[in-house]
């Protein structure tokens, strides 16, 4: 029936209105509040400094599906500033292991962190990055997607520190685990696409997809496990369509 009088919007009578101020409800799942650093981050693998006492811990990495759980749990913080993206990872491990040291070496097949970045979150474009306990590093671009090759050559001048609880590499001993800290270049997020539609560094408001994942190998294990911020399954590390959503955000508590 038509609405012959009072307020009316889309056929029905309005009979009351509220004011819904949604900046203040919580992110929906999956969405993680990166704040702005309010002072420098020093990357030493310590993780102290006061910038980092105001982001808040991840949950700890969910196990990829399909896959035994990883040795000990691990966590995450990201934060982030002019100059760069920065990511703190703890992880406990009492076999903290890698015979991999070089630059690019296959470090996804031992203990490390890797993050994927999707920086313009097409899903299609995005970046690989991976740390190990030696503090050796491998980044590469995917111009479209897993199903062609990453290009290697790309260099994402990272910096990174870890601090090993124990002696990488000793089997004899039980170790603790081991602390990545790493500043990402704004400039590395484009991967291979200097022309890549994203604003960096980026402003409050500003989204990305990206997910940290954890890589752990027993030394009695032909396979490696592997948790996640988001979770991910044993097929696929890359995964973009389980990646989280950073939203950036001024500095605070």
């Amino acid at each position: 029936m038509p609405v012959r009088s009072g307020p009316a919007e889309g056929g029905a009578v309005v009979a009351r209105q509220f004011r819904v101020d949604l900046t203040k409800a919580p992110p929906p799942p999956g969405t993680v509040v990166v704040r702005k650093a309010s002072s420098p981050i020093v990357i030493d693998g310590v993780g102290d400094d006061q910038a980092w006492q105001a982001a808040p811990w991840s949950s700890d990495f969910p196990t990829a599906e399909g896959t035994r759980e990883p040795v000990g749990r691990a966590q995450g913080k990201l934060s982030w500033d002019d100059q760069a993206l920065y990511l703190l990872v703890h992880v406990e491990d009492s076999d903290v292991a890698s015979p991999y040291r070089g630059h690019d070496d296959p470090l996804w097949k031992a203990d490390c962190v890797e993050i994927f970045i999707d920086a313009d979150a097409n899903r299609r474009q995005y970046v690989e990055l991976q740390v190990n306990p030696h503090n050796a590093q491998f980044d590469s671009y995917f111009a479209s997607t897993r199903a062609q090759p990453g290009d290697t050559g790309f260099t994402a001048n990272l910096q990174s520190q870890v601090r090993v609880v124990g002696t990488v590499d000793q089997s004899g001993d039980t170790d603790s685990g081991w602390d990545l800290e790493l500043a990402i270049p704004w400039a590395a997020v484009k991967g291979g696409d200097p022309q890549m539609a994203v604003r960096l560094p980026p402003a409050p408001g500003d989204r990305f997809r990206l997910n940290v994942v954890r890589v752990d190998k027993r030394a009695t294990d032909k396979h490696v496990t592997a948790s996640s911020w988001n979770r991910i399954t044993a097929a696929d590390f890359h995964a973009l369509d389980r990646m989280l959503t950073v939203v950036f955000a001024e500095g605070g508590p």
